[in-house]
């Protein structure tokens, strides 16, 4: 899924995924991360040091007010200037899915124009 870096000078380099055929006995999981807060969550995995971190949806809430929606841009925006996540991205090894709020509407259906 093509996924904008962010802006030059705030883009995050995360941390390659474990490779194929290695043993994960450390998962952290998280998920619902609101960008107007600190993310402080993300420092107490980092020192948790897992071997792979799942991110399961509204990772930021940036509900769409029009089909720009500057709201869902603004909201990474402000995360990804967030230093516990610009601290994650350098030693959390990540994947995530996109909930309702990361694609602009709460509690979106099939009509969802996001």
């Amino acid at each position: 899924i093509p996924c904008s870096p962010g802006p030059p000078g705030r883009e995050l380099a995360w941390r390659a995924l474990p490779s194929d055929g290695e043993e994960l006995s450390r998962i952290a999981f998280g998920t619902c991360a609101n960008q107007i807060y600190p993310a402080a969550y993300l420092d107490v995995l980092s020192d948790l040091q897992p071997q792979l971190t799942v991110l399961g949806g509204d990772n930021v809430y940036g509900d769409c007010s029009s089909m720009a929606c500057p709201e869902l841009h603004a909201a990474y925006d402000l995360l990804r200037r967030r230093p516990s996540w610009r601290g994650a991205a350098n030693t959390l090894a990540t994947v995530a899915t996109w909930d309702d709020h990361d694609v602009g509407k709460s509690d979106g259906d099939a009509s969802n124009p996001y």
